[in-house]
């Protein structure tokens, strides 16, 4: 009984592993979301659990790519999120 317990449990936790991965939206995708400049990607995106801090390859975040583009609505968005 408990090895098919064991079981069970073990494949309902790879199942929602792997729903929750599914879903998760790339550091990539969130810099072009925050390129574009469209506030209400942004707050689904930060909704669904992207990375506000993320950083890319020359170590600028989603905040230094919304400053270039002197977006104050979505600069607070991200600073709700507590970007940095």
């Amino acid at each position: 009984m408990s090895k098919r317990l064991f079981f069970v449990i073990s494949v309902l936790l790879l199942n929602f592993l792997f729903v929750v991965s599914a879903f998760a939206m790339s550091n990539e995708e969130f810099f072009k979301i925050c390129e574009n400049g469209n506030i209400k990607q942004i707050k689904a995106a930060i909704a669904k659990g992207a990375d506000v801090n993320a950083k890319d390859k020359d170590g600028l975040t989603t905040l230094d790519y919304v400053r270039a583009n002197k977006n104050s609505d979505i600069i607070k968005e991200l600073m709700k999120a507590d970007a940095k």
